[in-house]
């Protein structure tokens, strides 16, 4: 399957999420989406032996690195099951990737949600201990679940 029969896969895929027919690509080919505080994009990368989508969210823009900023993003990437979180040129960022030749509905589902909700979650918290910036400072202050919290007593899949 080469780049480009991915890119039209990934693109029927989230024309499904969306429920948009006519989903439109930024500059550099990555389809733009707003969540919550958050703007995340999903771009389809490498070449057509290992074509890669990637799922990604700017968190926090406008913060300085510092070690305490870093060893917090380290802790928050101990909790985190599929998605990561870094710091680059200024921004906080949540990434996750997916190997696009097993691309199926519910893993890029799956990478959405997940790299939204800890967008969601953490953004905020981060602000208010580093400061910078939300993407959409505007969205109601909703209170996000925990992305990492364990399932309670009772929740999620029995035999």
């Amino acid at each position: 399957m080469s780049r480009d029969m991915v890119d039209a896969y990934v693109e029927r895929l989230l024309e499904e999420f969306t429920g948009n027919e006519s989903l439109s690509k930024d500059d550099h080919g990555g389809y733009p989406f707003r969540h919550g505080n958050s703007a995340y994009t999903v771009r389809v990368v490498g070449n057509d032996d290992r074509p890669a989508v990637r799922v990604w969210s700017v968190a926090l823009h406008e913060v300085d690195e510092s070690p305490e900023l870093l060893g917090v993003l380290n802790e928050i990437n101990q909790r985190l099951l599929h998605a990561r979180v870094y710091w680059a040129d200024k921004a906080v960022v949540f990434e996750d990737a997916l190997a696009g030749l097993t691309l199926n509905k519910g893993t890029l589902e799956s990478s959405l949600v997940d790299v939204a909700e800890a967008s969601n979650f953490f953004g905020p918290r981060l602000k208010e201990q580093f400061g910078g910036g939300l993407t959409f400072e505007d969205d109601p202050a909703e209170e996000a679940a925990d992305p990492t919290a364990e399932p309670a007593a009772g929740d999620g899949l029995y035999l």
